[in-house]
């Protein structure tokens, strides 16, 4: 009893210089005396082991959690100096990756990482303590002291701070405590009630570079009528003093056009409730934010720009990224009419048809107004590819993909809702360059009203792109017309084009989805095209693939097709010779064999 008395007491002793580790580099620490020499650190271990083997657990302390400790100490992580392993803490944090961005409500608070890892020892723990960085994240819907504690140890550095709270009191309570150090404040997204709203109107936030303040609509009449007269404005918030602000996101209308945003570089506008700007007020705002790179808009905007503005006056140089959804198709010509896109890459426009009571050809004039700019941009960008995608989908509209190598993403403009042949008319006849680039088509559906493949003006249209290489055809309608355009694109039925083309280039015809349209004409198609790709009738033959996905009645259907693809792409075109038995078939069917430059006698 004595003996484990005695014991006791000399682990008692040992085990908390033991907890304090080794120095780094196995030398003593000379600014924490605590920390020991490797050689004393595995002195004092080899007693306290033995002593813990020989009287069991002591001071809820085993053997073999002991050891497990020493391990721990002794690893590498542990012999780092103080600044590495806090540089270490800032990298894993993600920290730096968040500096001036809005927080993703689905991603890990920063604070939440540097807590874990503050808790893993008392060496890690004085490493974060210790670096005030680690601790400018406020998410305030923590505890109340954890965020006091964070507003505390990150000193009087600049704070990103996020106040979505879980109710209104809580956000309240939450709002002024932070609001107390508000000219630190570099980053806000902040959830407050309107009254809160006219708290933070008072005080300048100097530093502040991306905000996002989104006000509780307390009652339903209060979303209806829109802000109340006694709520600040844009030009009011933060006492006007927001001079760094370069990133903005808007989920209410305070009147945001009678601000100034000098260095604003993203926009992002979402409004579903309350008053509603005009294209007017969205105009005038964009003409007051000329280093503007991202813009995206969402909101049910009706009313139109009928100011005297001509086309392109609103500049937006260093535009890159513009989504703009939901305007009714006049509010959203007006808009886009104004604005002069020398550097945008990427375009997204969906307009909403059904505010539209009833739709006539106007509505299709709109959106070729609409179209004026985007030309343009296409006109740019097409030279600069190394080829352009076409995709026409029967519940989407047009894409334009633009495929080469690039620093950033990849360019494209996706016109939702849009018209096929209207676009399609439009950009062949203003777009030299795209026609010269356009080497890839998808057609995916059709059918809808104002896109349907079996149009006599798409088919003319897709014609014009006379440099494909390779067609895509989905679940189309109209597959075998399209065939038999792509397949023998030499000779043409003169009820379907008014004029002749060939794609010299084209080099694969691709068949996906349902294949129960026109099942009869798509089987006589392959046929024919088997036939000639024997016969060696003509100069190109592009190679046939079918998918293997399909709707379940065309399971049957799709092995009979395979069937016959398979057999015609086993026909090489570097085969030279035909009998002239199949020269004289060739010749029955009106085919000139003797005039096609790969038929060697």
């Amino acid at each position: 009893m004595a003996a484990r008395r005695r014991a006791k007491n000399e682990i008692a002793a040992l085990l908390p210089r033991l907890k304090h580790g080794v120095g780094v580099g196995g030398e003593a620490n000379k600014e924490n005396a605590e920390q020991m020499a490797k050689e004393d650190f595995d002195d004092a271990f080899e007693t306290a082991d033995s002593a813990l083997q020989s009287h069991g657990v002591i001071a809820n302390m085993s053997s073999s959690s002991l050891r497990q400790f020493r391990n721990t100490q002794r690893s590498p992580i542990y012999q780092l100096p103080l600044e590495t392993l806090t540089e270490i803490f800032i990298f894993t944090s993600g920290i730096l990756d968040t500096s001036h961005e809005l927080l993703d409500s689905s991603a890990v608070p920063p604070l939440k990482i540097v807590l874990s890892m503050a808790h893993v020892s008392s060496r890690w723990y004085k490493a974060a303590k210790s670096c005030p960085l680690l601790w400018t994240h406020i998410f305030a819907d923590y505890a109340v002291p954890l965020v006091m504690m964070g507003l505390e140890r990150s000193g009087n550095l600049p704070l990103t701070v996020t106040c979505w709270g879980r109710g209104k009191r809580r956000n309240a309570e939450r709002l002024q405590e932070l609001l107390e150090h508000v000219h630190r404040w570099e980053t806000a997204d902040v959830v407050i009630t309107f009254k809160d709203l006219r708290s933070i109107a008072k005080l300048p936030a100097p530093r502040l570079k991306a905000m996002a303040i989104v006000p509780i609509v307390q009652t339903e009449a209060e979303a209806l009528l829109g802000e109340p007269e006694d709520l600040p404005m844009a030009n009011q918030l933060f006492h006007g003093q927001i001079p760094q602000l370069e990133v903005l996101k808007i989920h209410y209308w305070l009147k945001w056009e009678e601000a100034s945003y000098p260095r604003l570089k993203r926009l992002d506008i979402a409004l579903y409730l309350g008053r509603l700007p005009s294209v007017t007020g969205l105009n005038s705002m964009l003409s007051k934010c000329p280093l503007l790179e991202t813009l995206s808009i969402s909101a049910p905007i009706e009313r139109p720009d009928f100011t005297l503005g001509g086309p392109g006056d609103i500049k937006l140089p260093y535009l890159k990224t513009m989504r703009i959804r939901g305007f009714s198709p006049l509010a959203l010509s007006t808009f886009v009419f104004r604005l002069d896109l020398p550097a945008v890459e990427i375009v997204e426009l969906e307009p909403d048809v059904s505010l539209v009571e009833e739709p006539d050809e106007a509505d299709v004039i709109l959106f070729m107004v609409t179209m004026i700019p985007i030309v343009s941009v296409l006109e740019r960008l097409s030279p600069l590819a190394t080829a352009v995608s076409l995709t026409l989908e029967e519940d989407e509209g047009v894409e334009f993909s633009f495929l080469g190598q690039y620093v950033s993403s990849q360019p494209e403009i996706k016109l939702f809702r849009f018209p096929w042949t209207d676009v399609m008319r439009f950009t062949t006849a203003r777009c030299p360059s795209f026609v010269k680039q356009c080497k890839f088509l998808n057609i995916i559906g059709g059918g809808g009203e104002g896109c349907s493949s079996t149009t006599p003006e798409l088919v003319e249209t897709v014609t014009a792109l006379h440099s494909l290489e390779t067609v895509t055809l989905t679940g189309t309608p109209d597959s075998a017309t399209l065939l038999s355009m792509f397949l023998d694109s030499g000779r043409r039925e003169t009820d379907l084009v008014s004029h002749a083309a060939r794609w010299a280039g084209l080099d694969e015809v691709c068949l996906e989805g349902c294949l129960c349209y026109q099942k009869e004409g798509i089987l006589k198609e392959l046929e024919k095209w088997r036939d000639r790709r024997q016969r060696r009738v003509q100069r190109s033959e592009p190679r046939v693939i079918i998918d293997n996905e399909g709707c379940r009645n065309c399971g049957t259907l799709r092995g009979e097709m395979r069937g016959i693809v398979e057999e015609g792409n086993a026909f090489s075109d570097s085969e030279t010779s035909i009998s002239d038995e199949d020269q004289g078939e060739g010749e029955g069917e009106g085919e000139d064999v003797a005039s096609k430059p790969n038929v060697v006698s």
